[in-house]
């Protein structure tokens, strides 16, 4: 794989999807959050990541792939219990990345 396909390279992949969500402003009326667990190295993502405009999680890689698994086979969603009492626990840091998710706090335990 060449460099310059990597979803972390600076002016493609989310580095451009920063980009346009930051130039395209109307755009954040419809995205209310980002699921990811990775942003390499991205700054425009990384700017609007620090605008604190929509909720920003990171989950680890292992379970955002169990959890896009189970949603794509029409189920609710993964109920496990890694990552419990560590910084992706919700009850503790819960995977914050920005300080509108951890006011937020869509992502719950209960």
């Amino acid at each position: 794989m060449e460099a310059e396909t990597l979803p972390g390279t600076p002016g493609r992949g989310l580095d451009f999807i920063g980009r346009e969500l930051i130039e395209w402003a109307s755009s954040q009326d419809f995205l209310r959050g980002v699921l990811i667990p990775y942003f390499g190295f991205t700054p425009s993502f990384m700017e609007f990541l620090k605008k604190s405009q929509v909720e920003i999680y990171s989950w680890s890689i292992c379970m955002t792939s169990y959890w896009f698994r189970e949603v794509a086979n029409g189920r609710p969603g993964l109920i496990s219990r890694a990552g419990l009492s560590t910084f992706f626990d919700p009850r503790m840091e819960g995977g914050f990345v920005n300080e509108i998710a951890k006011q937020k706090r869509t992502c719950k335990v209960d």
